[in-house]
């Protein structure tokens, strides 16, 4: 949240005494990182809350919801990124942006690069929507500092409607993203199966307990950044209740040290074909 206030404040200074436009939007966009910030709190904050009656199933799609509205506030400020930029190109431009205006951006580009690799390398560790989704906003502030920083040099150049027009190219570029991420956010709230990494993983895992005959189904859904697996197990019917507690045991200790992420196994024995008492 600091780096993001600083550069939205430098930004701000940079636009106003520069005389650059392009700055000003620029700052406009990086805003939606500070808002970002307080949605990664909310959802995390939601997301390990225990389950509890009113939601058995926990908090976990939280992370899809705040990944999903993040996804749609850098989209709308884009919109506003557009309409400066085609302002710009339709009326007559101004005098060139002081190099201010170059030394900003340039120090943008830097640092919200290091912010997207921080957050997405956490992001993808610590299986969270919410962060990889704040992750591609500085990207999409990376880009958008890249415009100016091309827009202040072709305007001391004599381009002068080179900066709104690479402002258009890089909103596109971030929309293309936005929607990636509003996607996925819909595919979790719709629960959308676990990669196929997964459940490879998890038929790999049930592949160790020798007392299963048969596997029915398998079904995973992220919720969040954990994983919830239903599995349906055929197993002989010679086996006593408390054998197949046993074996339930085994089974979640399995999958568990074989996918970590996995935050709640459910399995439902059957009994072979065949082989059921009348």
């Amino acid at each position: 949240m600091g780096a993001n206030l600083t550069m939205v404040v430098l930004k701000i200074v940079a636009g106003l005494c520069a005389g650059s436009r392009a700055c000003l939007a620029d700052a406009l966009h990086s805003s939606a990182n500070i808002v970002t910030v307080f949605a990664i709190f909310i959802s995390r904050k939601l997301t390990s809350k225990p389950v509890d009656e009113k939601y058995p199933y926990g908090y976990g799609k939280v992370e899809f919801i705040a990944a999903g509205a993040v996804s749609v506030l850098i989209m709308i400020l884009t919109v506003v990124l557009v309409v400066t930029s085609i302002e710009h190109i339709i009326y007559k431009p101004g005098p060139p942006p002081h190099p201010i205006a170059l030394l900003v951006a340039i120090l943008s580009v830097v640092t919200n690069e290091v912010l997207f690799r921080y957050f997405r390398c956490v992001g993808t560790e610590l299986r969270s929507q919410t962060i990889i989704a704040t992750a591609w906003a500085n990207r999409a502030d990376c880009f958008s500092s890249v415009a100016v920083v091309v827009g202040v040099i072709g305007s001391h150049l004599g381009f002068h409607n080179l900066d709104p027009i690479a402002a258009v190219v890089v909103a596109a570029i971030i929309v293309k993203v936005s929607i990636g991420c509003i996607r996925d956010s819909i595919a979790g709230l719709m629960d959308r199966s676990a990669p196929p990494e997964t459940m490879e993983a998890l038929r790999k895992a049930l592949s160790e307990v020798r007392e299963i005959q048969r596997i029915n189904y398998i079904r995973a859904r992220a919720l969040g950044n954990k994983i919830w697996v239903d599995l349906g197990l055929r197993i002989s019917p010679e086996h006593t209740v408390s054998e197949c507690e046993s074996i339930r045991g085994h089974v979640h200790r399995c999958v568990l040290e074989s996918i970590p992420a996995v935050g709640n196994v459910l399995v439902d024995f059957e009994p072979v074909e065949g082989d059921m008492s009348p």
